[in-house]
């Protein structure tokens, strides 16, 4: 990602007009790192089927529907 940054702006200072390709490649570096850095999230806090819901609303909705 830092040599294509380089390359960007070494196009722009340069004017060849290379830049469509370079954002291709930049788009596809980012969303290899993003997705690699999403993946390490998921694997240090955990995944469950419910993590999308707020804490401890599954416990208290659980507890409502029981009384």
């Amino acid at each position: 990602m830092e040599i294509n940054g380089y390359r960007s702006l070494t196009d722009s200072l340069n004017g060849t007009h290379h830049m469509a390709a370079l954002n291709v490649c930049n788009k596809m570096f980012w969303s290899e790192h993003h997705q690699a850095t999403m993946d390490l999230a998921m694997d240090v806090l955990g995944w469950t089927p419910d993590s999308h819901r707020r804490p401890g609303r599954h416990r208290r909705c659980a507890a409502e529907a029981g009384s």
